[in-house]
């Protein structure tokens, strides 16, 4: 099992979240923007939290802000950005387009993980979660290959390491729900148990 000691969050807060129309970290999701649910499901873990974002209108939160080390290049640029200016073995990587994602999940992210290797991610009825992920340090070097040579696609990069996907019964899939859209949001809302943080 990894130490919990050992480990650094970082929340990434998205691009520039035109499918959703609006800033997609402050949107409501029962009572609770989307950048909160995410937040508060990675600090019983700990307290060395990042948000990856040039918006400076996340400084509303108490924890620092990461620019993209090379901007536009999606998730694969900010997690090469994180793991370039952070020190710790293993990094926790969360999207912030998972509202309704709880403390639990995470805490079996962590249980499952394997210490050995790599990353280690979620994945639920064959479909990956690479940002709901472990990334150890080691992989800075396969990141930044990829940014030079432009090779953006995360799973591709993810096939240079070794990792391993922690499955998550079908039942808990309502948890994991990516949320790009405003249909996508009002779905989920209509469809969703009622869970709270």
């Amino acid at each position: 099992m990894i130490n919990k000691n050992t480990i650094s969050a970082f929340v990434l807060c998205g691009g520039k979240s035109s499918r959703m129309g609006t800033e997609k970290g402050f949107v409501n999701y029962k009572g609770n923007s989307f950048i909160e649910w995410s937040i508060k499901a990675i600090e019983p873990f700990t307290s060395n939290i990042k948000l990856v974002t040039g918006n400076k209108d996340y400084e509303q939160f108490p924890y620092p802000l990461l620019k993209d080390d090379i901007e536009e290049k999606g998730p694969a640029g900010a997690i090469f950005t994180a793991l370039k200016t952070n020190t710790s073995d293993w990094n926790l990587f969360l999207s912030c387009d998972m509202p309704g994602i709880l403390p639990w999940i995470i805490e079996y992210l962590i249980t499952n993980a394997d210490p050995q290797a790599s990353v280690s991610f979620l994945n639920e009825a064959g479909r990956d979660y690479p940002l709901a992920g472990l990334y150890h340090q080691k992989c800075l070097p396969v990141f930044s290959e990829a940014i030079k040579k432009g090779n953006l696609r995360l799973m591709k990069i993810l096939e240079k390491v070794d990792f391993k996907r922690v499955e998550m019964p079908a039942s808990q899939k309502r948890f994991l729900n990516n949320v790009n859209t405003k249909e996508e949001l009002e779905h989920l809302i209509n469809t969703q148990h009622e869970d709270s943080l």
